[in-house]
């Protein structure tokens, strides 16, 4: 008998674009020129890391957009990353196809951890850790989350989720949102929106799945650097998103998709920003 995802909540998207990330993303997002068409963001070096310039602000799928929760796979309970997608995409297509071009960089066989003209080729927008949340300070201070501690001192703490939101009135949910801490946001009145928590969330990540004309997004999935895909699925299905295999599983895959094991392309990649 075969099972299908369970909706978590619905939203729903009516300018046509949709703004995303933590509050301070997008109050910044709102106030920003929108993102008309995917293109190729190069990664760029800060610092210690790597980057992309976005300003949180895409074109997206306008109507309803259903939620849904993905948990771990044993305890059935454990939310450990969240999709969401407009309400005629199938979501389980929708996220492999994801996981194939850009999943997790902590897994192996995950497709491009950045952005490159492969990811924009198959409609994916790459975010990593580095490229939003408390990494990208612009609009911070107009909306910052403080936390104050017993010895008087006020520091900003970043929160645990992240935000989608229809680009018109993403300033009005921002501040409801900034009401409540990142662990109850969800139960809020957000009709053009939701809040996605994930307990422990510091390495978040993101993938925007694009239509065919690459104009608007359909798909958002979201997860951390805890995410295992080969043990998380969605709530009302018992089959992980990716199949679990053996080193000698993998390997004997590996020699059957012809893949190359010269090791250029890794270092390609690595040269890339430099």
């Amino acid at each position: 008998m075969s099972s299908s995802p369970t909706v978590h909540s619905q939203f729903t998207i009516l300018s046509g674009g949709i703004c995303f990330g933590d509050l301070h993303n997008i109050w910044h997002g709102a106030i920003s020129d929108p993102m008309e068409r995917l293109h190729f963001i190069p990664p760029q070096v800060s610092g210690t890391v790597i980057v992309h310039d976005v300003n949180f602000n895409i074109g997206a799928r306008n109507g309803a957009w259903n939620v849904y929760q993905l948990v771990d796979i044993d305890s059935c309970s454990e939310v450990v990353a969240w999709f969401a997608c407009h309400v005629e995409i199938d979501p389980q297509a929708e996220v492999d196809r994801i996981l194939h071009v850009s999943g997790s960089p902590y897994e192996p066989d995950s497709g491009s951890s950045r952005n490159c003209e492969k990811t924009v080729d198959n409609g994916i927008l790459v975010i990593n850790r580095y490229d939003w949340g408390c990494y990208d300070e612009r609009a911070l201070e107009d909306v910052a989350e403080w936390e104050h501690i017993p010895d008087g001192r006020v520091l900003h703490n970043p929160s645990e989720g992240a935000g989608l939101v229809d680009s018109v009135g993403a300033k009005d949910q921002v501040v409801q949102w900034r009401t409540a801490p990142s662990r109850t946001r969800d139960s809020l009145p957000s009709p053009g929106g939701t809040w996605m928590h994930i307990p422990d969330a510091e390495y978040k990540f993101g993938r925007f799945g694009f239509d065919a004309t690459r104009r608007t997004a359909q798909s958002f999935l979201f997860f951390t650097g805890a995410t295992h895909f080969t043990n998380t699925t969605f709530t009302g299905v018992h089959k992980s998103l990716r199949k679990l295999e053996t080193a000698e599983e993998r390997f004997e895959r590996q020699i059957r998709e012809g893949y190359n094991f010269e090791g250029l392309d890794t270092l390609h990649l690595l040269a890339s920003c430099y």
